[in-house]
Parts: structure tokens; sequence; C-alpha cells
């Protein structure tokens, strides 16, 4: 009997909405059975997406070589003197010639030069050039030229070296010197030391100038 009364009602309710769907207009049913659409998102497709603003990016520049710059006669000479232990000074006026050790005078010889002019300005002047030199060469003179001493110190004395801004060579120091001779000018472009002290002055100096350009300074 249960079963029955359960059946009748389920035909009556099947019944019920036959006759609804029956009565309600199409588009409210439809709605009904049918799933709801997405709404769909309208987009302008002429418009271009954004991006996001992002700092610019640091670029960095390639390293650039460094700056040669040109040194001077001058700055090499400082340097030099800075570097080197010893400095030679003449003095034209007083014929010295005067060795320093890191600024403390070692010795000092009476000299002869040529000083009948103050500087030298031709190959042909028998004149001592002034200007800041320096030591080329320590050589040995005592078989070759024994009148000339034992030893010669070679200068360099370029157009850079010299006051004048003259270029000479074949100038240096050189033993030989007599008694008489000493202090006094002579027809020479050299400087003039009796054989025992250029003997004492390349003692001092002899490994010296092979390591750096020892200055000797010739003044008025």
């Amino acid at each position: 009997m249960k079963l029955q009364t359960i059946l009748f009602t389920l035909l009556i309710l099947a019944a019920l909405a036959v006759t609804a769907l029956y009565f309600l207009p199409e588009s409210t049913w439809q709605k009904l059975i049918a799933p709801p659409s997405p709404t769909p998102v309208l987009t302008d497709s002429l418009e271009a997406p954004v991006e996001p603003n992002l700092p610019a990016e640091k670029t960095t520049p390639p390293p650039q070589p460094p700056q040669q710059l040109e040194t001077t006669n001058a700055e090499l000479l400082q340097r030099d003197r800075e570097l080197s232990p010893y400095r030679i000074e003449v003095s034209k006026s007083g014929y010295q010639l005067q060795l320093f050790k890191h600024n403390e005078l070692v010795s000092s010889y009476n000299v002869a030069l040529g000083n009948e002019k103050e500087d030298k300005l031709a190959k042909e002047d028998p004149i001592t050039p002034l200007g800041d030199f320096y030591i080329v060469s320590i050589e040995n003179t005592s078989l070759r030229n024994p009148e000339a001493g034992p030893w010669f110190i070679r200068l360099h004395t370029g157009h850079f070296d010299t006051l004048s801004g003259k270029a000479f060579s074949g100038i240096g120091i050189k033993g030989g010197a007599s008694d008489r001779e000493l202090g006094k000018s002579i027809p020479t472009d050299c400087i003039i030391m009796q054989n025992k002290d250029i003997l004492d002055l390349k003692g001092h100096i002899q490994n010296d100038y092979k390591q750096v350009r020892l200055p000797v300074i010739v003044r008025p």
C-alpha cells in the first residue's frame, strides 16, 4: 500500500512539472534547464599590451688605456738625482769638482777646464759646456792615450742636457792634469783632474753609475 502511494505521488509531481513547462514561456524554461554562459571579456584588439616600466639598464663604458705622459729631460734628471746615491757638481768659476753621496760632501777636487767663455756654443770652442749631464761610461785610457790619464769618464752632452741647447760629443772627466794647470782655464771642453784624483773618484762611482744615470752638474 505504501509503495503504491509513493508511485502515485511521483506520477502526480511529474504531471505537474510537464504542465508547468507547457504553460511557461520558452525563454524561461530554457534558462532553467541551460547552464549560464560565462560573460566574455571585451578587449581592444588595437591597443598594444602595456609593458612594465623597468629602469633603464646601465651600461659600463669600456676601460680606457692609460694616458701616456711625455717625460721631460728635467724630470728624468730629477728622478736620477733621487735614485742615485751619488752626484757630481762642477763649479767652473771655482775650478772645483765635488762628489756628494746622499747630499753629503764626500770629496772635493781641484780641476782644470775650459773657461775662457761662459759656455760652449760651437763644436770648435775649447770651452767646457754648462748643463745637467750624466755618466755614460768609464773607459780605460791608460794604454791608448797615457797622457790623458788612466780613465776617461764620458758624459752625455746632448742638446737636452746642455744649457745652450747644443749637442756635443767626446766630452767628459779625465786625468793627466799637472799641478800648474789646476785651478786654471786651459783650451779644453773636458774637466781635467790629476791621475790620483780620478782614480779616487772612479773608486766611489764605478758600480753605481751602471745602475742609474749618475748626475754631473756643471755650473758657471
